[in-house]
């Protein structure tokens, strides 16, 4: 009966853990750090997550509010942009303002569920570009995945997981 018990508790501990992932697609690899501290960085606004028919409201602006939060760690000068544009517009406007680093984010994916009902986790991915304002050169493409909990009693929203990929992404560009 014991072993019973505690296989099961195993069970639930195995099957509750929340998984994060960054997928490093097309990362310029250097010996030096991608970013430094001094450059001025520009964050995009991306539009909305939609999943399904459904629109979470202000999710590009959680996803804009935690790069922002994981950038302000590392470098001097971080902007935010006020409005959604398309990526040649932002690199425009990255330069006009004197930004060295645009970061553009794209939500490809935001799932937001009942956990504690359903058992369904909340997804989130999110592609990222980091540029080089002049000439507009690609720094690094990355794709950030996070899911939660699958047993949990707590019903929290996708951004809660941002922080998981966005921070430990934000820190390797600095090195």
């Amino acid at each position: 009966m014991k072993k019973t018990i505690l296989w099961l508790g195993a069970l639930f501990v195995l099957a509750g853990c929340a998984t994060a992932d960054i997928d490093r697609m097309g990362t310029v690899q250097s010996a030096a750090p991608v970013l430094s501290g001094e450059q001025k960085v520009l964050v995009a606004l991306p539009k909305d997550g939609v999943y399904q028919n459904i629109k979470y409201d202000y999710s590009g602006q959680q996803v804009q509010q935690a790069f922002f939060e994981a950038l302000s760690f590392e470098a001097g000068n971080v902007v935010l942009a006020n409005q959604v544009q398309s990526l040649d517009d932002s690199l425009a406007y990255a330069g006009n303002i004197g930004a060295q680093v645009l970061v553009y984010p794209v939500i490809t994916h935001w799932e937001d569920r009942n956990t504690p009902w359903s058992g369904m986790r909340d997804k989130i991915r999110v592609n990222v570009q980091v540029y080089s304002v002049v000439p507009g050169k690609v720094l690094d493409r990355t794709s950030l995945y996070a899911t939660n909990r699958w047993f949990s009693f707590v019903n929290a929203a996708p951004a809660n997981l941002l922080k998981k990929v966005v921070n430990p992404y934000i820190k390797q560009l600095y090195r």
